[in-house]
């Protein structure tokens, strides 16, 4: 009887780490797997050939574009990260050095593609002066920040600051004012459409902006601040030239 009770508690402790060590092994897998989902690179599916995927500025169906992906495009670059929206995950993808979300039902892994180091936009040469006639900025920006979402894109004299917690918002921008001080800094006045409130926003070129949800490094940082309303921090990265999407 005594023998018995000893292969018993043997076998159960046996058991008991066997399980233990199963556990232990599948996080880190778990884990590893989830990383490598991040850097996953992905190509175009479900999409017609006379058709295009649109990028958006947040992941909302009926935000504004900031770009279009070829129907047989490859090497689609995640940065990581993801928003349910519905029935649908939605995907921030980098896609020729433009930043928008995704519906991933259009998206599939692309084995043929690495994914390699985190990436950094490189930056352009630096850019001095100030605007004038009917652009805003010296080049088209896409502007973001997370948690909640919203997205603005900084091109022509009107524009849409699009967040997923406060709602679209019309506002009418002026000229950016570059800083006597700081070569790299602008302001750039504006109100909204609705109400005519006035509008703060201030960018600078830092090379280092980082949005804390992925690994991407953006040229630019914003900071907007609405007379009466919310505040909104983000980043921002050159946005598609062709003024199609």
């Amino acid at each position: 009887m005594m023998m018995r009770r000893q292969i018993a508690g043997f076998l159960t402790g046996f058991l008991f780490a066997l399980c233990a060590g199963l556990t232990a092994f599948t996080v880190p897998v778990a884990q590893a797997a989830e990383a490598d989902e991040q850097k996953a690179h992905f190509r175009v599916v479900r999409v017609e050939s006379d058709d295009v995927l649109n990028m958006r500025i947040v992941p909302d169906p009926y935000a504004a574009k900031v770009g279009a992906i070829p129907p047989d495009a490859r090497g689609i670059e995640a940065t990581g990260r993801t928003a349910k929206r519905g029935d649908y995950i939605w995907r921030e993808i980098m896609y020729r050095d433009v930043t928008g979300w995704v519906n991933s039902h259009f998206l599939v892994r692309d084995r043929a593609q690495t994914a390699g180091a985190p990436r950094q936009i490189t930056p352009d040469p630096e850019i001095t002066g100030s605007t004038s006639g009917t652009s805003v900025f010296l080049e088209p920006l896409s502007c973001a920040g997370t948690e909640p979402f919203w997205g603005m894109l900084l091109k022509g004299r009107e524009t849409v600051l699009d967040s997923l917690a406060d709602g679209p918002l019309k506002i009418d921008l002026s000229p950016a004012r570059q800083s006597p001080q700081m070569s790299t800094a602008w302001a750039i006045d504006a109100r909204t459409e609705a109400g005519n409130k006035p509008v703060s926003i201030i960018v600078r070129r830092t090379n280092q902006c980082s949005d804390g949800m992925s690994d991407i490094i953006f040229p630019y940082e914003t900071f907007i601040t609405i007379s009466g309303g919310p505040f909104y921090a983000g980043c921002c990265n050159t946005a598609s030239g062709s003024g199609k999407n």
